[in-house]
Parts: structure tokens; sequence; C-alpha cells
């Protein structure tokens, strides 16, 4: 879970540190299984909470990159255009 926390962290997701849950103490064999169990789901659970983030920020990330190069081309058409009419005149 820390490697998925450092990632998310890494590239700008906004981790934060929940709060200790207290599974309590278990006093039989099969208490004990069935705590480890969902504390193991619990931890999958955050994992995949991080890793969809960082999936989540890195296609912002992308669409937020190729909005900018779209623009850029439209600005340049823009300016072709303005300079084709000139000439024209």
């Amino acid at each position: 879970m820390e490697a998925a926390a450092t990632e998310a962290s890494n590239v700008a997701v906004d981790v934060t540190k929940e709060a200790v849950k207290d599974y309590g103490t278990d006093t039989t064999t099969d208490g004990l299984n069935d705590t480890k169990s969902e504390i193991a789901n619990d931890q999958e659970k955050q994992v995949d909470s991080l890793e969809q983030a960082t999936t989540q920020n890195a296609n912002n990330t992308t669409y937020a990159d190729a909005q900018a190069a779209i623009d850029a081309i439209t600005i340049m058409l823009i300016m072709l255009k303005i300079l084709t009419v000139q000439k024209q005149l």
C-alpha cells in the first residue's frame, strides 16, 4: 500500500492518511482469521482507490496536454487565415 500511496503522491494526487481503524482483539483463531481477512480487504480497497486516482490524474494531464495542443493549432490556423486574407487585399 505504501508504494501505491507514494506513486499517487508523486503525480500530485492528494493522499491523506485515514484514521487508524480498531479491529479489536480476537480471542479465537477463527476471529483472528476473519480480522486478517477484513484488514486485507480494507487494504486492497485503499490500494485500488489510490490506483484509480493515479490513473485519473494521468488521464486528466494527458487530456489537458492534448487540449493545449489543439488550442495552439487552432490559433495558428486562425493566424494563417488572417494572413491569407490580408495578402488577398
